[in-house]
């Protein structure tokens, strides 16, 4: 899915929810394989199912009220260094996306790439190239504050370890950004790249709802979790997690971004933090997210 990227203008749009711009510089109602109309993609037999149908339906089917409209502009198999300012994968992607803004604004980038820079070097420069290429789209479709979101490789890859724990950084070198969760997510095939169909509608789904809080400001009541104290609970310097979901995933970083602790974790977990300072701690599952910045003395 890289790369997909909404607007929304209520005005402009009439019968359904979700839209996908065309060549003939219109909208119709989405519908699949949704990067059929992408100028860079490869042919089109090759196109098939992918998050952004997972977004499109859990948009029309949970928030109709909020008219969106789609540009897929994606290029399977592509390298970061393509998607760079200046690149043809990025020209083209702007020129095609900036016909779109007579119908309204843009809200969000939605960013789904890594395969190709999952080696430690390219991991390492990743954030860097990554930020580059947000700031020149938000420059250059004039959407300062679109609100963009990345997504982890696929869990069961060899190599997605250290490339997902550096994209689980994203909103410390990008302002107004996130990261989607591809815990627990079945591949096409044993040890496949590619999500599963059900993979990709579920991931989706998940950059939906971090869209639906973060844009629009709104959850259900599933997907907001009060701390209230029955979730993580700090005995000096020794964290102890209860009450959480099966799907639970545990991100701890210190203040200069560094990863300290990555894994799933099951309905109760604790661990110790042995060395003095701050640290954050992001608990998250498909329905809910728990931030707390925790001093250890």
């Amino acid at each position: 899915m890289e790369t997909a990227l909404f607007l929304s203008n209520q005005k402009m749009f009439y019968r359904t929810a979700m839209y996908l711009f065309t060549p003939a510089f219109r909208f119709q109602k989405v519908n699949n394989p949704m990067n059929q109309y992408s100028n860079i993609r490869k042919e089109l037999s090759m196109q098939e199912i992918s998050p952004a149908w997972g977004f499109a339906k859990y948009m029309s089917d949970n928030h109709p009220q909020i008219k969106t409209g789609i540009v897929v502009n994606a290029r399977g198999g592509s390298a970061m260094e393509g998607w760079m300012p200046g690149q043809s994968l990025y020209n083209n992607t702007v020129t095609r996306a900036t016909e779109t803004l007579k119908w309204g604004e843009f809200k969000g980038i939605l960013w789904h790439q890594g395969e190709s820079n999952s080696s430690s070097d390219k991991v390492a420069a990743y954030p860097n190239q990554l930020k580059s290429m947000v700031q020149g789209l938000r420059v250059d479709l004039s959407a300062p504050d679109a609100y963009f979101l990345a997504g982890e490789l696929i869990h069961t890859w060899n190599n997605s370890a250290n490339f997902n724990t550096m994209i689980q950084t994203v909103s410390s070198f990008i302002d107004k950004a996130d990261w989607v969760s591809a815990l627990n997510l079945t591949p096409r095939t044993s040890g496949d790249v590619h999500f599963s169909r059900e993979g990709n509608i579920v991931l989706g789904e998940r950059y939906a709802k971090k869209i639906v809080s973060a844009v629009y400001g709104s959850t259900s009541a599933q997907e907001k979790k009060p701390d209230n104290g029955n979730i993580m609970v700090v005995d000096n310097n020794k964290i102890i997690i209860s009450n959480t979901t099966s799907d639970s995933y545990l991100s701890v970083f210190d203040t200069c971004g560094k990863n300290i602790l990555s894994e799933a974790i099951g309905s109760s977990y604790s661990f110790s933090l042995h060395r003095q300072g701050i640290y954050i701690v992001f608990l998250k599952n498909n329905h809910a997210i728990l931030v707390r910045k925790i001093l250890v003395k």
